[in-house]
């Protein structure tokens, strides 16, 4: 008996037939020569798009406890910026001044003046009603009378701005984030003292806090038996910093790492400006003799405690250097010419060189001024003639300006006249693409603007 036959399965007529190899390329694959066509495109959608885009995610979002939702389109973010008072400090970071809730890192080796740069931002931040808080780990804090002449030139708001600096001393890298973290609980109104709560400082204004410097805090192995003992030292703790840092160096770079993961979320939530001071260490270079004498490669070293932590975390990171000695016209040593790299800058143009004088005798005060510490009139009058912006010229250290009405005028008097001027002073800002002064954005959108209205009137 025969065996019947397998049925044979159809073919399916829905199954297309495979196309012959033609020498064309299909019309869905990408190449060098063809642009696909995906039948989408985000830049035709209307605005109302994203709207809806942004409503669904921060809804989804929503339905998780404790997470914040904040999308937005790059267009949408502007970060507001702390201004700097000085226009030659604007020019060497490139920017109006500091972005609101950023990581500033500054680095230098000693008596350099790095403190006494801390105390001009911090005088600059209070100047625009900012809250500030200084925390001092060396135990040799500025007198008072030295402070005034970084904080302000005149008396009575440099006086005031000493009285309103809160301060403290730290030793420890814990006790350093503990006290930080209460001043700005207590900025914000989280704090409460006999069951009333601190007074709120609003969240869009800034915060501004300086650590000055890292470099001296303790480690959590140093501070065993110093600043944490007894009670506030339990077994769980014990076994943590056994882990961090006992029988290594690397105590305060694993607590610098941590320190940094955490830090940007920080400061985003309590819109804090966060200034470290580091002392730079000698670098030791085994791959042979440098092109640069010693200062200048000083100006590229980021040796310090802590690792490359803070270099990666930083928004704007400044290297301090000694250039020469600053004299009076007698040639008596008077303070230092310092140098300062813009190592990086997230908001700008990096590497850029700037120059002040650190002045720390001689000088000459009158009842309503006081001369500051940090003078940057000489050395930015000097650029200006040097790069000829607004037509200044240098006879010596004699200044002429016909745009300012100044002639042969000292560099002060100079920068007076440029301050005074607001109209030439924004005019030189935006033709030195300082940001602040000169958005790119902002000039694009200008030119579409005068473009589409050319055409509408062409078509009208």
């Amino acid at each position: 008996m025969a065996k019947p036959k397998p049925p044979t399965k159809k073919k399916s007529a829905a199954k297309a037939a495979e196309p012959k190899p033609s020498g064309e390329l299909p019309t869905r694959m990408p190449s060098a020569f063809l642009r696909p066509d995906f039948g989408f495109n985000i830049l035709d959608q209307p605005a109302a798009f994203m709207d809806t885009v942004h409503a669904c995610m921060s809804t989804a979002i929503g339905r998780r406890k404790n997470r914040p939702t904040n999308f937005k389109t790059l267009a949408e973010i502007r970060r507001t910026m702390l201004p700097l008072r000085a226009l030659a400090i604007q020019r060497l970071i490139g920017s109006y001044g500091i972005p609101q809730g950023v990581h500033v890192d500054l680095l230098g080796p000693e008596h350099i003046g790095k403190t006494s740069f801390v105390m001009w931002l911090l005088g600059g931040a209070m100047e625009m009603g900012c809250p500030t808080y200084l925390q001092e780990t060396e135990n040799k804090p500025m007198k008072q009378d030295r402070a005034l002449r970084f904080l302000h030139t005149n008396p009575a708001i440099a006086l005031k701005m000493s009285e309103r600096l809160e301060t403290a001393k730290v030793f420890s890298l814990q006790q350093s984030i503990e006290q930080l973290i209460v001043w700005v609980d207590t900025m914000r109104g989280r704090e409460t003292a006999s069951g009333k709560r601190s007074a709120s400082v609003p969240m869009s204004v800034p915060l501004v806090a300086a650590i000055d410097t890292w470099t001296k805090l303790m480690s959590p192995k140093e501070a065993v038996g110093r600043q944490d003992y007894a009670d506030n030292l339990d077994a769980k703790r014990t076994k943590e910093y056994r882990e961090i840092g006992e029988g290594s160096n690397m105590g305060h770079s694993k607590w610098a790492a941590e320190f940094g993961r955490t830090l940007p979320n920080f400061l985003d939530q309590n819109n804090l400006i966060l200034i470290t001071v580091r002392h730079q260490f000698a670098k030791v270079d085994m791959t042979g003799p440098s092109y640069m004498s010693a200062e200048q490669g000083d100006m590229y070293n980021t040796t310090s405690t802590g690792g490359r932590a803070f270099g990666q975390n930083a928004s704007i990171q400044l290297i301090l250097g000694r250039k020469g000695s600053a004299k009076n016209g007698s040639g008596d040593i008077i303070g230092d010419h310092v140098r300062c790299r813009v190592h990086k800058q997230s908001y700008g143009p990096k590497g850029r060189m700037g120059e002040w004088i650190l002045k720390n005798e001689g000088f000459h005060d009158s009842p309503t001024f006081i001369e500051p510490g940090l003078q940057f009139e000489e050395p930015w009058a000097k650029l200006m003639a040097d790069e000829k912006l607004m037509g200044v010229r240098a006879d010596g250290k004699h200044y002429t300006c016909e745009a300012l009405n100044v002639i042969a005028g000292s560099a002060r008097e100079l920068c007076a006249a440029l301050e005074a001027n607001e109209e030439l002073k924004f005019e030189l800002g935006k033709s030195l693409k300082i940001d602040g002064y000169f958005n790119m954005v902002d000039e694009i959108r200008a030119e579409i603007a005068a473009e589409e209205a050319k055409n509408a009137e062409a078509t009208s």
